[in-house]
């Protein structure tokens, strides 16, 4: 990922900087990826695991994010269960980011789904954060109980994922602008298998 960044980065398109990182977690780790600091180990990804990707890039200093999630080799009826309801979470939080919804509609939005589901308790993280400038911005937190207002041009992050115990993690996360009637995604949208 990096080369292929690197390669079509400074001049491509008119972009003049680019950076970027990437953070892979691969089985069981995968379960607590909901966490910050997860220590990186030698263990080698089997067939079955839900690999989960994130990827930050920077061009010209403004910061995108996303993750994207597979499995190595052919998903199980689980893992596929699982993927659908938290990307029914995702658009479900996603269609909330328009202007006038305040900041914890896309997160109540999202929980909704995964509880319904009997995945709410694995869902341990916020919905989404503001990015920009920085890559983790403090406008807009897409979190139960944050006050304030969606204005159009906002950008966050869109990521309601779950981490299961000897399952794994699976978070779908978009970068998405808020628009006057809607969700503008400024990443494209990725099939995990």
């Amino acid at each position: 990922m990096e080369y292929k960044i690197r390669a079509d980065g400074p001049g491509h398109k008119g972009a003049r900087l680019v950076r970027a990182s990437a953070e892979v977690g691969a089985g069981p780790i995968g379960s607590t990826k909901g966490t910050l600091l997860v220590p990186s180990t030698t263990r080698v990804v089997n067939e079955g695991d839900i690999v989960m990707v994130e990827l930050a890039t920077v061009v010209d200093g403004y910061w995108s994010d996303l993750t994207y999630v597979s499995v190595a080799g052919e998903p199980n009826d689980r893992q596929r269960e699982v993927y659908n309801k938290v990307l029914e979470a995702q658009q479900a939080a996603a269609q909330q980011m328009r202007a006038g919804s305040s900041f914890s509609d896309p997160d109540s939005a999202a929980r909704k789904v995964l509880d319904e589901a009997g995945l709410g308790e694995y869902f341990v993280h916020i919905t989404g954060h503001g990015i920009g400038l920085r890559y983790h911005e403090f406008i807009p937190f897409l979190m139960p109980g944050a006050t304030g207002t969606l204005e159009a041009g906002m950008v966050s992050t869109v990521e309601p994922g779950v981490y299961i115990p000897d399952f794994g993690g699976i978070r779908i996360e978009d970068s998405v602008a808020v628009g006057a009637d809607g969700p503008i995604f400024l990443s494209t949208p990725r099939k995990p298998w």
